[in-house]
């Protein structure tokens, strides 16, 4: 009895994957998109084994054309975490359809080409995710701070996956081209399990982290005089909101927000933050919580729970790590000292 295809198998976990997270995707318009990666990249899958498993060439067309639309989608679900209105605008992106289309096209009537074009437009994502990544935190500045590490490295191996990919296609290229396709099919395998484990992790962390905000506010544009301003009295403001106004405790809390609060756009926050403290946002606000957390624990007798919750974050991996960090010690060890002292 013959075994299913690798890419068949990753097809059905992927799949499940995307069933499994259903509900937690769809609640915004960024994890909507993440999910639709993961539900493109199942057809493709699908197909792929379909092609190695019964030989089937009339599916590589479809096959070229999904893989850029899996890119560009990944794409634009990032763009989205760092900047205003919908996730996808057809009068604003649609030089991603006419990237898909020019791929198509390709695959339809110029077989001879599509192999370049499509190296090369993954490639051109690879790039652009990887741009994006260099511009963080202004580029991801709609991601609430608790997953702001998360989305930077989903981000980061996004791209690496891309250009990963290409390497394995320019690979399975050549070895049609020198050696009759003999480890095409071992190299199919290698890069639909890479393409499980990477999808299945970048589109959960990346497609939960955004904020919720109302859109309706402006944001601030950088100016030659806000840019020339001495900003001390900036980080005092944005002390002053994060301490005294208490935005720590904001679970939603990101940089567009405390750039709104502060009247100045988000990349003079952030380098501001870090001029002023060697750190960046995410964890200059947190040691903010931690502070507090530690107040908490030191004053009154609240659990370490609800020191955690009461400020400002909502996971109990991210608290101990950043209060590690902080501290030195965890949140009991710390408490128990204390109390000896």
């Amino acid at each position: 009895m013959s075994s299913l295809p690798t890419p068949l198998v990753v097809a059905l976990l992927l799949f499940l994957l995307a069933t499994a997270n259903f509900q937690r995707l769809k609640t915004s318009p960024t994890g909507q998109v993440f999910l639709a990666v993961l539900y493109v990249n199942t057809l493709s899958m699908a197909l792929v084994g379909v092609r190695w498993a019964w030989e089937v060439v009339a599916l590589l067309p479809a096959v070229a054309t999904l893989a850029v639309v899996s890119s560009a989608l990944l794409y634009l679900g990032f763009k989205s975490l760092g900047r205003a209105g919908p996730v996808i605008s057809l009068s604003r992106d649609w030089i991603h359809i006419v990237l898909i289309g020019l791929v198509a096209i390709c695959a339809l009537l110029f077989e001879f080409w599509v192999d370049g074009v499509l190296i090369a437009t993954k490639l051109l994502y690879a790039g652009l995710l990887l741009q994006l990544a260099r511009h963080a935190p202004e580029s991801l500045q709609l991601v609430r701070l608790g997953w702001f590490k998360n989305t930077q490295q989903a981000l980061v191996i996004a791209a690496i996956w891309l250009v990963f990919g290409t390497i394995l296609d320019v690979m399975i290229l050549l070895d049609f081209m020198h050696f009759d396709g003999k480890h095409a099919a071992n190299l199919v395998g290698i890069a639909s399990l890479v393409a499980l484990l990477v999808l299945g992790w970048v589109a959960v962390k990346a497609g939960v982290g955004k904020a919720n905000l109302s859109l309706d506010l402006p944001v601030a544009e950088p100016t030659a005089t806000t840019e020339a301003t001495d900003n001390s009295d900036l980080f005092a403001t944005l002390n002053t909101l994060l301490i005294d106004d208490q935005m720590y405790k904001d679970t939603e809390l990101n940089l567009q927000k405390l750039a709104r609060k502060s009247g100045r756009p988000a990349r003079i926050v952030s380098k501001t933050i870090n001029a002023h403290t060697g750190l960046n946002l995410s964890q200059w606000v947190n040691n903010a919580r931690i502070a507090a957390a530690c107040e908490s624990l030191r004053t009154t007798d609240h659990s370490i729970g609800e020191a955690m919750l009461d400020s400002g974050f909502t996971t109990k991996s991210n608290f101990n790590r950043e209060f590690r960090r902080v501290t030195g010690s965890s949140p009991s060890q710390w408490r128990d000292d204390q109390r000896q002292s």
